[in-house]
Formats: structure tokens, sequence, C-alpha cells
């Protein structure tokens, strides 16, 4: 073949763009066609926590693990045990954000997020400080009506606690006890002291989702 006909079958490739791809393959890009020229597109999200399968598990972990806690006797707790009562319950559940299992109370509240609506089993409860209440506890149970169940320690062992944040006043609504008494009443207590569940209930917050 001459050389003026491979320059001229060069020119002619050129000017059409060059081969054309095989019939049935499609021509591949690693940056889709709505992103920005020289900006690589951003990694999915993919968490354990966003996972609604993970974090229900680790629910039914958590509930059972409550259980467990219920079934010890009076007096097995030395006071305060709020951060054993937390290292217990989320110390096996691999969670990013949690600290370590002897951490303090506040510390796990710090490392949880509000919980805005409705708490969840699995979720915590957070008390005002004042003597004798506890600083947290775990959601055990949430009931249609609005009352939930939290474990916590009173008395020197870890109990189901009654608050229901729609009535933070009321220790009783319907015959039903809807806040329990965190508090026990003395003499010395000023005008306005607080008692009841609900009344020193500061909010919800969670480590799950």
């Amino acid at each position: 073949m001459s050389r003026f006909v491979l320059i001229g079958t060069w020119l002619c490739l050129t000017a059409c763009g060059g081969l054309a791809p095989q019939a049935g393959v499609e021509p591949t890009s690693s940056t889709p066609s709505g992103a920005p020229r020289g900006v690589r597109p951003a990694a999915e999200v993919n968490t354990l926590d966003a996972d609604p399968d993970l974090a229900r598990d680790r629910r039914v972990l958590i509930q059972r693990t409550l259980g467990d806690l219920e079934a010890r006797p009076v007096g097995a707790l030395t006071s305060p045990a709020d951060a054993a009562l937390l290292g217990e319950v989320f110390g096996g559940l691999s969670l990013d954000a949690a600290p370590a299992a002897k951490a303090a109370p506040d510390t796990w509240i710090e490392a949880s997020r509000p919980r805005h609506g409705r708490p969840r089993p699995g979720d915590l409860a957070v008390f005002a400080e004042a003597p004798g209440v506890p600083r947290v506890g775990v959601v055990a149970e949430v009931h249609p009506d609005g009352r939930v169940e939290v474990l916590a320690q009173t008395r020197a062992a870890w109990r189901r606690v009654v608050v229901h944040p729609e009535h933070r006043n009321a220790r009783r609504v319907k015959g039903l006890i809807v806040n329990t008494f965190l508090r026990a009443r003395h003499p010395d207590d000023p005008p306005r002291a607080r008692y009841l569940a609900g009344q020193l209930l500061v909010g919800f917050r969670t480590l799950l989702d």
C-alpha cells in the first residue's frame, strides 16, 4: 500500500471521530454524566447505624440484657451504678460512638444524639442531677398511651421507672401510675422540690440511629 493511501485513511478516521464502538458494547466512563469534569463522585453512605435491620437486632440484644439485669438481687449494686449499666448494655454492641465501658454517664450522654419524638427501646433517658436520682437510664418499653418504662438504678438495684413525658406532674392518670417517685420527701426540701420521674426528666437521647 502506498504512503498516500495510508495518509488518506488516517485523515478520514480523524475527521470521522475515530473508530466506532463495537456493536452491543456501551461506552464506559468513570464519571457520571451529571458530575462536573475533574470532580469525583462522593462515596455512597453505608454506615452500620443507618442499617434498620442492624438497629433492630441491637434493640433485641439490649432488651435481653435489660431483662438479665432486672433479675439481679437487690443490694447487688454500689452507688452510683449508671456507668456500669451503660457499659453492660452497650459495651458489646460495637457502636462507633460508644465511649469506654467505664466512662462517666455524662460522657455517654455527650456521645448520644437527641431523640426527637417518641423514644424507642434502647434509647437513653436523662434525668436532672439531684440527690438520689439516677443520672441516666435505658428505655425498656414504650406503651401506646405514652408511658415509658426505663431501667435505672434506684435503691441499690436496677429497677423499672415509669415516666410519662406528657403528664410530667401527675402521679396517676385514669388509675395508672404514669410517673414513679425518684426521690423521697425530706423536711429540708425547698418549696418546689421535684420528686416524680416526669418532673426530673431532661429528655431522651439515642446511640443507635
